[in-house]
């Protein structure tokens, strides 16, 4: 099966899953959509990256991942109204195709895709100023993206100002799509206004997509244009994990989860930037397996529904061993050590936020919270245990999961 029999699978099954079901009343079999995408994800496996039409190994393995974790959202999500399948389906496809060609051009388009799908629904869904820049600003950053592909290809030996837009160019569209600070708001917003199945497309696809991407982006870049490139995601990222660490201590508890995600994302885009590439794969591949074994349980928490596996979950984010989140961000600290020991001023104070927010989000809930019980749920309690439980496996085996989900 083509890689772009897949993207069908997403889009189509999306589609219909959002006219038919609603009108059935069956609005929970959306659940198809994810399911769709994930069965042909594995029945397509990987191939050679050569271009269009092709995926890697690792591609493969953040699909696959990313559907079952979708899968999982929709089905704790406490309620769907339906519309959510064909967001859903459509940002799916929309990263098979971005994932599975070596055009930049073709990908630019792809995600901007998705990220008009995904705007749309969030503007839908709770109009406002925070709503709109989610079309706005990554919109913007995939037209950095289009315009940095009219640049390319470039020389090795290139010099003069052309590698360096190209450079900048695609940071500020890296920086977008992932919600880097300056351009990160929009995302922070997201979380505050929407409910969890609504930002899912964007954490569980779109983000760790961008992130695979902008990883894999210097090494078709000159010299001075992958320099310029680095430079700018460390010093975005390494102001995201500061600033989103620090906000996630003094946020209210129901947006709490979506600054911590923030952060890493912000800690994983730095080590790329400082050009340790080995072990910032490593640590933002991790990073992408501990939020995408977690998110579908922590999303529901920002409607009200907190449960002891929550603050469980809340733990193994802490970045204490043998959580996934410690080696994930281990790694990625090393990268950054590796490339200049000076980034541990900002690194350090980041893990600090990150550990504080945690450990006040695991502390057990105040007698009298109306979330404390809301929703109760015998089936819910125990797939929340058994996201948990996947999680700290991770954490015990972290090389044998990423080995699993992506290959060695």
């Amino acid at each position: 099966m083509n890689p772009l029999a897949v993207a069908l699978a997403w889009a189509g099954s999306g589609a219909v899953s959002a006219v038919l079901f609603p009108r059935w009343r069956r609005r929970r079999l959306g659940v198809i959509t994810p399911l769709a995408g994930l069965i042909a994800v594995l029945v397509t496996g990987a191939g050679a990256a050569t271009g269009f039409g092709h995926l890697d190994r690792v591609a493969a393995g953040l699909l696959a991942l990313s559907a079952a974790s979708m899968t999982v959202a929709f089905l704790l999500a406490p309620t769907i109204r339906g519309v959510e399948a064909l967001t859903i389906g459509l940002t799916g496809g929309a990263v098979v195709v971005a994932l599975s060609s070596n055009s930049l051009a073709l990908r630019s388009l792809a995600l901007l895709t998705a990220v008009g799908a995904i705007a749309l629904r969030w503007v839908t869904a709770a109009p406002g100023r925070g709503t709109l820049a989610a079309g706005r600003v990554p919109g913007g950053g995939t037209a950095a993206l289009l315009a940095a592909a009219v640049f390319l290809p470039l020389p090795a030996s290139a010099t003069g100002p052309r590698p360096a837009v190209v450079g900048i160019l695609l940071a500020s569209g890296m920086a977008a799509l992932i919600a880097l600070l300056p351009l990160g708001g929009w995302a922070a917003a997201g979380f505050a206004a929407l409910r969890g199945i609504d930002i899912a497309p964007w954490q569980l696809s779109l983000a760790p997509a961008a992130l695979l991407i902008a990883a894999a982006t210097p090494q078709s870049l000159p010299d001075l244009a992958a320099t310029m490139y680095g430079q700018l995601l460390l010093a975005a990222g390494l102001l995201t994990a500061v600033w989103s660490g620090l906000m996630a201590v003094r946020t209210a508890p129901t947006t709490r989860y979506g600054r911590v995600f923030i952060a890493d994302l912000g800690l994983a885009a730095a080590a790329i930037g400082s050009g340790s590439t080995t072990l910032a794969l490593a640590g933002a591949l991790l990073v992408v397996i501990t939020h995408l074994t977690l998110a579908p349980l922590l999303l529901t928490a920002a409607e009200g529904r907190v449960r002891p596996a929550h603050h469980a979950a809340w733990a193994l984010l802490s970045g204490v061993p043998p959580s996934p989140s410690f080696w994930a961000r281990f790694l990625l600290v090393e990268a950054l050590v590796q490339a200049d020991p000076a980034t541990l001023f900002a690194a350090v104070p980041a893990l600090a936020a990150l550990f504080i927010a945690a450990v006040l989000a695991a502390l057990p809930t105040r007698a009298g919270d109306p979330g404390a019980s809301a929703g109760h749920s015998v089936a819910r309690d125990l797939a929340g245990w058994v996201i948990v439980a996947t999680a700290l496996a991770v954490g015990l085996v972290p090389e044998a999961a990423a080995s699993f989900v992506f290959g060695s």
